[in-house]
Parts: structure tokens; sequence; C-alpha cells
């Protein structure tokens, strides 16, 4: 084992915190749990083999707090969970897809729905990253007819 190799909270340990974050959010959003447990635990074990991350010392010395955050971690990703099933649920509505696929027992629809209460940081994090693009997409189909108005008036004064 080559302990120190990087100190906890040193630079590389918060790159290579970032790299795992970044690959959490990408199995998230592939509605891959599997892959994302192997990066956080791959990271986890690499962090505590070369570096002095001791996280089970703070649980330890903290138990009470620690009980309060699961549950709190626990009720956020169900929060989480119902609001993306309804988000989910409304564009399958709008593509026409019919209502036994959106049963929420079929099991793709239970590991999407277990998948974002699991893990819920990194679903929330890519909605952070792309609801800017979503909110513009939303104005900008509010604002087509003023966008066809432009068009028409320039080929109204067009001379012939």
């Amino acid at each position: 084992m080559v302990y120190h190799l990087v100190d906890a909270f040193s630079a590389w340990f918060f790159i290579s915190l970032f790299i795992v974050l970044i690959l959490e959010v990408i199995t998230t959003e592939k509605e891959s749990p599997g892959w994302g447990l192997i990066w956080f635990f791959g990271w986890l074990v690499a962090a505590v083999a070369f570096s002095d991350f001791r996280p089970w010392k703070w649980t330890a010395e903290h138990w009470l707090l620690s009980i309060l955050l699961v549950v709190l971690y626990i009720s956020a990703g169900v929060a989480w969970s119902i609001v993306k099933w309804s988000w989910y649920v409304s564009n399958a509505v709008k593509t026409l897809v019919g209502v036994d696929y959106l049963d929420p027992a079929r099991s793709e629809n239970k590991r999407r729905i277990v998948t974002w209460m699991m893990w819920w940081p990194f679903s929330v994090s890519w909605w952070l990253l792309k609801w800017p693009r979503q909110m513009f997409d939303m104005l900008y189909d509010h604002m087509i007819s003023t966008f066809r108005r432009i068009v028409e008036r320039a080929y109204a004064k067009k001379p012939t």
C-alpha cells in the first residue's frame, strides 16, 4: 500500500474527485447505476489506499449527524424521483407513448426511478447544467411566430 502518495484534500485529490463526479453524472443520465457504483467505490478505495483520507473516522465521531444525513439523502432522492418521474411522464404523454409503457412497476421504469433516487445529486447536477438550454428552447417556441413575421415582412418589402 502506497500510503500518503496523495494527501487527502490536495489538488490531486480534488481533481480525481471531480473526474469521478463527472463520470457519475454521465452514468446516472445513461441510467447505469452499476457503473456509478463501480466508479464511486473504485475512487473511494483508491483515495483510502493512496492518501490519508479516512471517511469512517468522521462518521464514527459524528454518528448521529451521519444518520440524519442518510435520512435527508434518502428523502431528497425520493422527492427528486417524484419530480423527475412527473417530467418523464409528461414528456412521454406528449409523444403519445402508451399508458402500459408508463407503468412504474415495469422493470426499466423501476430501474430508472431507483437510479434517480439513488444518484439524485448527479441527476440534479445534469438538470442544472442543461436547464438553460431548455429555457431558451421554450422561449424560442414562444417566439417562433415573431421570427416568422420578420421573414414575412422582409419578403413583403422585397422588390419584384
